[in-house]
């Protein structure tokens, strides 16, 4: 089984992915990484594959590099389809997720902070909400840092899966309440 990590950029993945995939790999799984730097990755005995998700202002606006984006995560889902995708950061989850809207696929979603907190400017804000709430049925499972996101995601999300909190910001997983993720090495995949 492949757990495929897409994320932004390879620091991403490298500060808050790292330790998490080289776990899995023990486990079993195949790791695989999607971002757009993939040479700076610091990770062995994986695969990568290179999407260069819009990172400027700028570039959000270029209808021809969301064309090939389309193209590179349609590629991608038909060559590992059955596999798990491990979203992080919100650019790269947003479009990985519009993009695979007609593929049932296994998609857990690490929230990186979701982008709409109360000290956000209420366009930008009601902008990020309304594209979670839409996007938010193709989650299986989503892991939250911290307790602001936790609640975010328990209370306003469309679609109900099951939502874990893992060490983070203020979050103390020896206590007798904590959530764990556990994951199962089957092809059908109980996430």
């Amino acid at each position: 089984m492949n757990v495929i990590f897409v994320c932004t950029k390879a620091i991403t993945f490298n500060t808050f992915l790292n330790s998490q995939a080289n776990f899995l790999s023990k486990k079993g799984f195949k790791i695989g990484v999607v971002c757009s730097d993939v040479k700076k990755l610091n990770i062995k005995n994986s695969f990568s594959y290179t999407i260069n998700f819009p990172l400027r202002l700028i570039e959000t606006f270029n209808i021809f590099k969301y064309i090939k984006i389309f193209f590179q995560i349609n590629n991608l889902i038909k060559k590992y389809k059955s596999s798990i995708f491990y979203l992080h950061t919100p650019v790269a989850s947003h479009i990985f997720r519009f993009f695979s809207l007609f593929y049932d696929l296994k998609i857990i979603y690490f929230v990186h902070g979701f982008r709409f907190t109360s000290k956000t400017k209420f366009l930008n804000g009601f902008f990020f909400k309304v594209i979670e709430k839409l996007l938010s049925y193709k989650n299986k499972v989503v892991i939250t840092i911290n307790y602001e996101d936790y609640d975010y995601a328990n209370k306003n999300l469309f679609y109900k899966v099951p939502i874990y909190k893992i060490n983070g910001i203020g979050i103390d997983l020896n206590q007798k309440n904590a959530n764990k993720i556990k994951f199962k090495k089957k092809s059908n995949c109980s996430i």
